[in-house]
Protein backbone atom coordinates (compact mmCIF):
# COMPACT_ATOMS: atom_id res chain seq x y z
CA UNK A 1 0.00 0.00 0.00
CA UNK A 2 2.72 2.35 1.23
CA UNK A 3 5.07 1.59 -2.30
CA UNK A 4 1.67 2.01 -4.50
CA UNK A 5 1.58 5.44 -2.75
CA UNK A 6 5.20 6.03 -3.29
CA UNK A 7 4.75 5.84 -6.55
CA UNK A 8 2.08 7.78 -7.56
CA UNK A 9 3.69 10.56 -5.28
CA UNK A 10 7.04 10.38 -7.28
CA UNK A 11 4.85 10.32 -10.70
CA UNK A 12 3.27 13.55 -9.77
CA UNK A 13 7.09 15.06 -8.69
CA UNK A 14 8.57 13.90 -12.04
CA UNK A 15 5.63 15.30 -14.18
CA UNK A 16 5.04 18.89 -12.29
CA UNK A 17 1.53 18.35 -11.54
CA UNK A 18 -0.38 19.80 -8.71
CA UNK A 19 -1.01 16.94 -6.42
CA UNK A 20 -4.62 18.71 -5.49
CA UNK A 21 -5.44 18.85 -9.40
CA UNK A 22 -4.08 15.28 -10.06
CA UNK A 23 -6.79 13.96 -7.20
CA UNK A 24 -9.50 15.96 -8.43
CA UNK A 25 -9.09 14.77 -11.82
CA UNK A 26 -8.14 10.96 -10.44
CA UNK A 27 -11.53 10.77 -8.57
CA UNK A 28 -13.76 12.80 -10.74
CA UNK A 29 -16.77 10.46 -12.39
CA UNK A 30 -16.43 9.83 -15.94
CA UNK A 31 -19.02 11.53 -18.26
CA UNK A 32 -21.58 8.43 -19.84
CA UNK A 33 -21.07 8.03 -23.25
CA UNK A 34 -23.55 9.39 -25.46
CA UNK A 35 -26.50 6.94 -26.83
CA UNK A 36 -26.12 6.67 -30.98
CA UNK A 37 -29.26 6.48 -33.05
CA UNK A 38 -29.73 3.19 -34.30
CA UNK A 39 -29.05 3.08 -37.88
CA UNK A 40 -31.55 2.36 -40.27
CA UNK A 41 -30.80 1.82 -44.18
CA UNK A 42 -33.19 3.45 -46.64
CA UNK A 43 -32.38 0.94 -49.03
CA UNK A 44 -34.22 -1.82 -47.20
CA UNK A 45 -37.89 -2.51 -47.15
CA UNK A 46 -40.04 -2.23 -44.00
CA UNK A 47 -42.69 -5.32 -43.26
CA UNK A 48 -43.47 -8.01 -45.84
CA UNK A 49 -42.19 -7.74 -49.24
CA UNK A 50 -45.82 -7.06 -51.48
CA UNK A 51 -47.76 -9.88 -53.13
CA UNK A 52 -47.31 -10.02 -56.68
CA UNK A 53 -50.74 -10.86 -57.96
CA UNK A 54 -51.05 -14.06 -60.21
CA UNK A 55 -53.26 -14.79 -63.10
CA UNK A 56 -53.25 -11.25 -64.85
CA UNK A 57 -51.38 -12.04 -67.74
CA UNK A 58 -53.48 -14.98 -68.43
CA UNK A 59 -54.81 -13.89 -71.93
CA UNK A 60 -51.38 -14.58 -73.39
CA UNK A 61 -51.00 -17.97 -72.34
CA UNK A 62 -50.30 -20.86 -75.41
CA UNK A 63 -52.92 -23.11 -73.82
CA UNK A 64 -56.67 -22.30 -72.55
CA UNK A 65 -57.08 -21.63 -68.66
CA UNK A 66 -60.50 -22.15 -66.85
CA UNK A 67 -62.27 -19.31 -65.24
CA UNK A 68 -63.01 -19.06 -61.72
CA UNK A 69 -65.56 -17.14 -60.51
CA UNK A 70 -64.23 -16.54 -56.87
CA UNK A 71 -67.09 -13.94 -55.23
CA UNK A 72 -69.82 -11.93 -56.22
CA UNK A 73 -71.21 -8.41 -54.57
CA UNK A 74 -74.80 -7.77 -56.25
CA UNK A 75 -75.94 -4.40 -56.92
CA UNK A 76 -79.66 -3.25 -57.13
CA UNK A 77 -79.66 -5.83 -60.10
CA UNK A 78 -78.39 -7.85 -62.51
CA UNK A 79 -76.74 -5.26 -64.31
CA UNK A 80 -74.70 -3.78 -61.65
CA UNK A 81 -72.23 -4.74 -58.82
CA UNK A 82 -69.08 -6.49 -59.73
CA UNK A 83 -67.72 -9.81 -59.68
CA UNK A 84 -64.37 -11.32 -58.96
CA UNK A 85 -62.95 -14.19 -60.75
CA UNK A 86 -59.50 -15.07 -62.85
CA UNK A 87 -57.70 -18.30 -63.38
CA UNK A 88 -56.10 -18.32 -60.27
CA UNK A 89 -58.21 -18.39 -57.13
CA UNK A 90 -56.09 -16.73 -54.84
CA UNK A 91 -55.55 -13.86 -56.91
CA UNK A 92 -58.96 -12.89 -58.62
CA UNK A 93 -59.59 -9.28 -60.59
CA UNK A 94 -62.52 -7.52 -60.22
CA UNK A 95 -64.84 -6.77 -63.24
CA UNK A 96 -67.79 -4.27 -63.25
CA UNK A 97 -70.73 -5.06 -64.74
CA UNK A 98 -71.06 -4.02 -68.54
CA UNK A 99 -66.66 -4.93 -68.50
CA UNK A 100 -65.28 -7.05 -71.66
CA UNK A 101 -63.05 -10.18 -69.98
CA UNK A 102 -59.60 -10.69 -71.47
CA UNK A 103 -61.37 -13.43 -74.01
CA UNK A 104 -63.71 -10.66 -75.23
CA UNK A 105 -66.43 -11.81 -73.69
CA UNK A 106 -68.91 -9.35 -72.04
CA UNK A 107 -69.59 -9.88 -67.97
CA UNK A 108 -73.19 -9.36 -68.89
CA UNK A 109 -75.11 -10.13 -65.46
CA UNK A 110 -74.49 -10.35 -61.95
CA UNK A 111 -76.26 -13.30 -59.80
CA UNK A 112 -76.05 -14.87 -56.40
CA UNK A 113 -74.16 -17.90 -57.39
CA UNK A 114 -73.20 -16.84 -61.40
CA UNK A 115 -72.31 -14.69 -63.52
CA UNK A 116 -73.10 -14.45 -67.16
CA UNK A 117 -71.24 -13.71 -69.89
CA UNK A 118 -72.18 -12.75 -73.33
CA UNK A 119 -70.06 -12.38 -76.76
CA UNK A 120 -71.89 -11.69 -79.69
CA UNK A 121 -75.34 -14.81 -79.88
CA UNK A 122 -73.16 -16.64 -77.78
CA UNK A 123 -73.89 -16.31 -73.98
CA UNK A 124 -72.56 -18.80 -70.63
CA UNK A 125 -73.13 -19.28 -66.84
CA UNK A 126 -69.97 -19.71 -65.22
CA UNK A 127 -71.03 -20.46 -61.64
CA UNK A 128 -69.46 -19.91 -58.33
CA UNK A 129 -67.07 -22.46 -56.86
CA UNK A 130 -69.34 -23.63 -54.15
CA UNK A 131 -72.72 -23.44 -56.19
CA UNK A 132 -73.62 -26.18 -58.19
CA UNK A 133 -74.95 -25.59 -61.65
CA UNK A 134 -78.67 -25.30 -62.24
CA UNK A 135 -78.91 -24.20 -65.41
CA UNK A 136 -77.65 -24.61 -68.92
CA UNK A 137 -73.96 -23.89 -68.85
CA UNK A 138 -74.14 -22.24 -72.45
CA UNK A 139 -70.91 -21.90 -74.49
CA UNK A 140 -67.46 -23.22 -72.83
CA UNK A 141 -65.22 -21.16 -74.93
CA UNK A 142 -66.07 -18.13 -72.89
CA UNK A 143 -65.26 -19.93 -69.70
CA UNK A 144 -61.76 -20.03 -70.66
CA UNK A 145 -58.78 -17.09 -71.64
CA UNK A 146 -55.47 -17.48 -73.55
CA UNK A 147 -54.98 -20.24 -76.24
CA UNK A 148 -53.57 -20.17 -79.45
CA UNK A 149 -54.01 -16.80 -81.21
CA UNK A 150 -55.99 -16.59 -84.05
CA UNK A 151 -54.52 -14.63 -86.54
CA UNK A 152 -56.57 -13.15 -89.83
CA UNK A 153 -55.70 -14.03 -93.26
CA UNK A 154 -53.30 -11.66 -94.88
CA UNK A 155 -55.25 -8.95 -97.16
CA UNK A 156 -55.73 -9.87 -100.70
CA UNK A 157 -54.99 -7.24 -103.10
CA UNK A 158 -58.31 -5.75 -104.87
CA UNK A 159 -58.23 -5.48 -108.64
CA UNK A 160 -58.35 -1.68 -108.07
CA UNK A 161 -54.68 -2.07 -106.34
CA UNK A 162 -53.35 -4.50 -109.23
CA UNK A 163 -54.92 -2.35 -112.07
CA UNK A 164 -53.25 1.03 -110.20
CA UNK A 165 -49.56 -1.17 -110.24
CA UNK A 166 -49.92 -1.19 -114.27
CA UNK A 167 -52.26 1.37 -115.11
CA UNK A 168 -53.20 4.38 -113.45
CA UNK A 169 -56.42 6.34 -114.83
CA UNK A 170 -57.43 9.60 -114.08
CA UNK A 171 -61.27 11.19 -114.95
CA UNK A 172 -60.98 14.06 -117.20
CA UNK A 173 -64.43 16.19 -117.08
CA UNK A 174 -65.86 18.96 -119.56
CA UNK A 175 -68.07 20.85 -116.61
CA UNK A 176 -69.97 18.10 -115.40
CA UNK A 177 -69.23 15.51 -118.26
CA UNK A 178 -67.02 12.84 -117.79
CA UNK A 179 -65.64 12.69 -120.68
CA UNK A 180 -62.67 9.49 -120.35
CA UNK A 181 -60.15 8.76 -118.23
CA UNK A 182 -56.28 9.54 -119.04
CA UNK A 183 -54.17 7.04 -118.47
CA UNK A 184 -50.75 7.17 -117.29
CA UNK A 185 -48.07 4.07 -116.77
CA UNK A 186 -47.74 2.45 -113.16
CA UNK A 187 -44.83 1.33 -111.39
CA UNK A 188 -44.94 -1.66 -113.31
CA UNK A 189 -45.09 -0.34 -116.68
CA UNK A 190 -44.32 -3.63 -119.06
CA UNK A 191 -47.93 -4.46 -119.90
CA UNK A 192 -49.17 -0.82 -120.41
CA UNK A 193 -46.32 -0.68 -123.50
CA UNK A 194 -47.50 -4.37 -124.15
CA UNK A 195 -50.95 -3.24 -125.02
CA UNK A 196 -49.81 0.04 -127.35
CA UNK A 197 -50.44 2.54 -125.20
CA UNK A 198 -49.01 5.69 -124.36
CA UNK A 199 -48.39 8.07 -121.24
CA UNK A 200 -51.02 10.75 -121.40
CA UNK A 201 -53.41 8.57 -123.78
CA UNK A 202 -57.91 9.25 -123.20
CA UNK A 203 -59.72 6.25 -123.02
CA UNK A 204 -63.00 7.00 -123.78
CA UNK A 205 -65.08 4.17 -124.76
CA UNK A 206 -64.45 0.28 -123.76
CA UNK A 207 -66.30 -2.34 -125.86
CA UNK A 208 -68.27 0.42 -127.50
CA UNK A 209 -69.99 1.48 -123.82
CA UNK A 210 -68.66 5.42 -123.68
CA UNK A 211 -66.42 6.13 -119.78
CA UNK A 212 -69.41 8.60 -118.95
CA UNK A 213 -70.56 6.83 -115.64
CA UNK A 214 -67.89 6.09 -113.31
CA UNK A 215 -69.29 3.33 -111.32
CA UNK A 216 -69.50 1.50 -114.92
CA UNK A 217 -65.54 2.56 -116.06
CA UNK A 218 -64.22 1.26 -112.96
CA UNK A 219 -65.96 -1.46 -113.54
CA UNK A 220 -64.84 -1.96 -116.74
CA UNK A 221 -60.95 -1.32 -115.37
CA UNK A 222 -61.50 -3.92 -112.84
CA UNK A 223 -62.22 -6.69 -115.74
CA UNK A 224 -59.37 -5.38 -117.44
CA UNK A 225 -57.26 -6.41 -114.24
CA UNK A 226 -58.79 -10.11 -113.92
CA UNK A 227 -57.00 -10.28 -117.17
CA UNK A 228 -60.29 -9.95 -119.64
CA UNK A 229 -59.68 -8.88 -122.98
CA UNK A 230 -61.59 -5.77 -124.42
CA UNK A 231 -61.30 -3.27 -127.06
CA UNK A 232 -60.79 0.41 -126.60
CA UNK A 233 -61.09 3.74 -128.21
CA UNK A 234 -58.56 6.51 -127.01
CA UNK A 235 -57.44 9.90 -128.03
CA UNK A 236 -53.89 10.89 -128.78
CA UNK A 237 -52.65 13.80 -129.18
CA UNK A 238 -56.53 14.89 -130.35
CA UNK A 239 -56.53 11.75 -133.18
CA UNK A 240 -58.66 8.74 -132.42
CA UNK A 241 -58.05 5.48 -132.68
CA UNK A 242 -58.53 1.66 -131.71
CA UNK A 243 -56.54 -0.16 -129.51
CA UNK A 244 -56.74 -3.85 -128.22
CA UNK A 245 -56.53 -4.27 -123.94
CA UNK A 246 -55.19 -7.55 -122.99
CA UNK A 247 -55.99 -7.92 -119.25
CA UNK A 248 -53.90 -11.18 -119.57
CA UNK A 249 -50.91 -9.17 -119.88
CA UNK A 250 -51.29 -7.25 -116.07
CA UNK A 251 -52.72 -11.19 -114.60
CA UNK A 252 -49.48 -13.05 -116.19
CA UNK A 253 -47.15 -9.81 -114.50
CA UNK A 254 -48.73 -10.15 -111.60
CA UNK A 255 -48.20 -13.83 -111.56
CA UNK A 256 -44.30 -13.98 -112.71
CA UNK A 257 -43.94 -11.38 -110.05
CA UNK A 258 -45.47 -13.82 -107.19
CA UNK A 259 -43.28 -16.42 -108.50
CA UNK A 260 -39.94 -14.33 -107.85
CA UNK A 261 -41.13 -13.38 -104.56
CA UNK A 262 -42.28 -16.95 -103.77
CA UNK A 263 -38.60 -18.30 -105.04
CA UNK A 264 -36.76 -15.73 -103.27
CA UNK A 265 -38.03 -16.76 -99.90
CA UNK A 266 -37.48 -20.72 -100.67
CA UNK A 267 -33.79 -19.34 -100.96
CA UNK A 268 -31.31 -19.75 -98.33
CA UNK A 269 -28.95 -16.20 -97.75
CA UNK A 270 -25.70 -17.20 -98.71
CA UNK A 271 -23.41 -16.54 -95.81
Amino acid sequence: MLGGVSIAILMIWETGLDPFKFWQRATAPKPAPIAKAPEHPSNKAIGPAPVTPRGNDSSISPDPLALTLVRVHLGRNAFEGSAELGVVRESPQTYQAGALLENGAKLAEIHSDYVLLKKGNLQARLYIEAARATGKVGDLTMLTVGGPVERPPPAKATSREILTDYIRPSPVYDGDTLLGYQIYPGAKSGPFAQMGLKSGDLITDIDGAPLSNPALAWEAFHQLAEGSAMSATIKRNGVEQSVSLDGALIVNAEQSRSDQTTQAMLVSPVH
